[in-house]
């Protein structure tokens, strides 16, 4: 009985059953296209893992010198506010700490060594802190103290279809200076005697260290022009309410959370406080959210965001209201936004409502 033979797919040679290569031409025998069909979706498989794994990789690179420049531009903000602001209050050696380690972060973000430029905001950040608690600490709020805001773009508003802060939109501002507390009583009260005008009584409790309320858009606004100064228009207030937040509420990611910068609902037993108690911004303004709403130049429009310009907006043309920003003592948590919106009567006088000035650069 003969052996079984099989025939070599490359040269056609009857060959032994069961070897492996063939005798004539040297080349693996097999069942042909099973094998190569194999080889081939295996193959295909690996340049698509491959694909995929690149491109995941490539989106986290990107995401990552997203936030590393969006911190960045944060960063610059509040060291450059915190500069202007500390040149007289002891704090400045702080602040330039800060400023070099910002120029470290920049070029290592340049190079895209993001996570060292992740380290050295980090750094920046607690510098910058660091100015805030001796700042605090050395009791230099004094009257019309003005804090440096830099010039820019920011976006204002938020993506809350529905809302009057919506659309989000870029805004430029020139370099302005807003004041770095809110007016309290005693300025107020100065400013009234000088002016030989009555002086608005107060809520029961209030002391000459407290923002003074009870005051008309009106009567905020000549006070400031009397001090050579002006109401701080909405979109000032917003740029300068945003300094160093990572979103849009004052206190996210820290450890005290928004009781440590703000007095609101939850702590602040149906009353304000005195002005400064609470630890400042990055750009070293105190009480920007709760304690006293406070009054801005414009008029209010619900829709003002659709059609606002994008240079320096000076708010809509006529209305009804004026705009008051930043929320009160008795302000949910919710409220004390970087973008919401109030508003109130120009001749309305509140007890839960305060200002404070704004000058040009």
């Amino acid at each position: 009985m003969n052996d079984p033979v099989c025939t070599c797919r490359h040269c056609g040679a009857q060959v032994e059953a069961g070897v492996s290569f063939c005798g004539h031409c040297s080349r693996p025998l097999g069942r042909g296209r099973a094998p190569r069909a194999l080889r081939r979706g295996i193959l295909i498989g690996l340049l698509i893992s491959a694909c995929l794994v690149g491109f995941l990789v490539a989106r986290a690179f990107l995401e990552k010198g997203f936030e590393v420049n969006q911190a960045l531009d944060e960063l610059h903000v509040a060291v450059s506010a915190a500069e202007a602001a500390c040149s007289a209050r002891g704090c400045l050696q702080e602040v330039l700490q800060a400023k070099s380690f910002n120029e470290t972060a920049r070029q290592q973000a340049s190079a895209g060594h993001f996570q060292r430029a992740l380290q050295s905001i980090q750094s920046a950040q607690g510098f910058l802190a660091s100015a805030r608690r001796k700042a605090a600490a050395s009791a230099m709020l004094i009257a019309d103290s003005l804090v440096q805001i830099s010039a820019g773009s920011f976006i204002m508003g938020s993506f809350d279809v529905g809302f009057d802060h919506y659309p989000p939109h870029v805004v430029f501002l020139p370099a302005y200076s807003i004041g770095a507390r809110e007016v309290s009583v005693a300025d107020y009260q100065h400013y009234c005697q000088e002016m030989q005008k009555s002086f608005p009584d107060q809520p029961s409790g209030s002391t000459l260290q407290h923002p003074v309320v009870l005051v008309t858009w009106q009567e905020a606004k000549a006070y400031c022009e009397h001090k050579g100064m002006r109401l701080p228009t909405e979109a000032e207030w917003e740029k300068a309410a945003r300094c160093g937040l990572k979103g849009q509420t004052i206190g996210e990611g820290d450890p005290d959370g928004l009781g440590r910068f703000a007095w609101y609902k939850g702590n602040s037993e149906s009353q304000a406080h005195a002005v400064g108690i609470k630890a400042p911004s990055s750009c070293l303004l105190y009480d920007i959210f709760g304690n006293v709403a406070e009054w801005v130049s414009d008029w209010y429009a619900p829709d003002y965001y659709k059609t606002s310009s994008q240079q320096n907006p000076p708010g809509a043309e006529l209305g009804d209201d004026k705009v008051v920003r930043g929320g009160a003592f008795n302000s949910p948590a919710e409220s004390l936004r970087a973008v919401v919106r109030d508003r109130f009567g120009p001749e309305s006088g509140r007890d839960d409502i305060g200002f404070r000035c704004a000058k040009g650069s």
